[in-house]
Parts: C-alpha cells; sequence; structure tokens
C-alpha cells in the first residue's frame, strides 16, 4: 500500500472514531418539548422540577457524547418523565384557578363545577401516577448504573491483570536489559493503570492496560533469541 493510501485510512478511521452516533429519538424528542412554548410556564412555575428535568438531561447529554447508549436511555427517559409531572402540576393548577374563577361565577351550575372537580382530580391522580414512576425510575437507574460499574470494574480488572501478566512475561525474558525501551514504558504505563483503576477509572485503565500489552509484546519480540 502507497504511502498516501496510509494516510488516507488513517484520516477516515479517526474521523470514523471521533464522530458520534445520531441523537436517539428520545432524545431529540425531550429536546423539543423543553424548547416548546410552554417550557417557560414550567421553569417559573414549577422551578424545582425543572431543576431536576435539567440535570437529567445534562447527563443524558454526557453519556450520549460518552457513548453510554443504555446511560443516555435511562437519563432521558426520567427526565421525560419528570418534565411531564412539572407539566402536568402546571395545568392543574390551571385547572385549580378554574375551579375558583367558576366558583365566584354567580349561578354556577352544579354540572359545571362537578365536570371541573373531576378535571382537577384526573390531574391529582395523574400526577401522583408520574411521581410513583420517576421514583421507580430513580431506584432502577441507581441499582442498573450500580450494575454497569460492577461488570466495568471487572472487565478493567481482568484487562490489567491480563497486561501485568505480559509485563512478568517479558521480564522473565530479561527485557529490561535486552529491551529497556519498550520494557520501561510498558511497566510505566502498568502503575498508571493500577492508578486509574483504583480511582475508579476503570475505562481508562482498560485503554492503559492495552498500552501495556502493546509494549510488553514489542519488549518480547526484541528480547526473544532468533
Amino acid at each position: 500500500m502507497s504511502l498516501r493510501a496510509l494516510i488516507l485510512a488513517a484520516c477516515a478511521l479517526a474521523l470514523t472514531a471521533c464522530g458520534n452516533q445520531p441523537k436517539p429519538a428520545e432524545l431529540v424528542s425531550f429536546e423539543q418539548m423543553r424548547q416548546g412554548e410552554i417550557a417557560a410556564t414550567v421553569q417559573d412555575r414549577e422551578p424545582e422540577l425543572y431543576a431536576e428535568a435539567e440535570k437529567a438531561y445534562k447527563r443524558a447529554l454526557a453519556a450520549y457524547e460518552d457513548d453510554e447508549p443504555d446511560d443516555t436511555l435511562h437519563a432521558t427517559r426520567l427526565a421525560t418523565i419528570i418534565w411531564r409531572t412539572a407539566v402536568a402540576r402546571s395545568q392543574l393548577r390551571d385547572f385549580e384557578d378554574a375551579v375558583k374563577a367558576e366558583k365566584r361565577r354567580v349561578g354556577l351550575a352544579d354540572e359545571q363545577l362537578a365536570d371541573a372537580e373531576r378535571r382537577k382530580q384526573l390531574a391529582t391522580d395523574a400526577i401522583a401516577r408520574q411521581e410513583r414512576i420517576i421514583d421507580m425510575q430513580q431506584r432502577l437507574a441507581a441499582a442498573e448504573a450500580q450494575s454497569r460499574q460492577v461488570k466495568r470494574a471487572a472487565d478493567a480488572k481482568a484487562q490489567v491483570d491480563a497486561a501485568a501478566l505480559k509485563l512478568k512475561e517479558a521480564e522473565t525474558l530479561e527485557a529490561a536489559r535486552l529491551a529497556p525501551g519498550e520494557f520501561n514504558k510498558a511497566q510505566a504505563a502498568l502503575r498508571m493503570a493500577f492508578d486509574q483503576f483504583t480511582a475508579g477509572n476503570y475505562k481508562e485503565s482498560e485503554k492503559t492496560a492495552a498500552l501495556v500489552i502493546a509494549d510488553a509484546d514489542a519488549a518480547i519480540v526484541a528480547a526473544r533469541p532468533l
């Protein structure tokens, strides 16, 4: 393959690696909701729920940027539920205001009042259901996040352990003497991988461990007798 072809292939690979997947439909849908005409009303009437929805939305964006589709989906759904609850509460306030206004009207028919009260009760029940869903979603998201974190830790530990074994193999071949450059790079990278794992940076520790294996392999090749 020519040098020009190699350069073009490397550029194409770099562009592919850096590009994010399109935003999930649920995330796009939520962004449309939060930019709608009712957004300012929700922020004014339900500032706490609005802030909670924004926090969940930011977590969804962060997960999307980190290419974590499961975390993106969970955070987006939580943001959507919180947002809809805030909208329902805002609508409930409208219903309550309507009831008060109707009560003030002279000669209000009992049927009209009963209908307004019924709509108010329906809104109250809907909010209660939404709040129960939010609680369950938060509990489920926390449990699933913990489970994923445990798996990430196990995967990272396996990779770091494999890197340590590879460096040990290089050491038995006296790579420290015969290929000091590659061996010392692998040794320094292994220390970094251990530090990253201890700090809970599992993804970074896996990447560093892969570098350890590559450098240790190079040291083994250089040290192994022909």
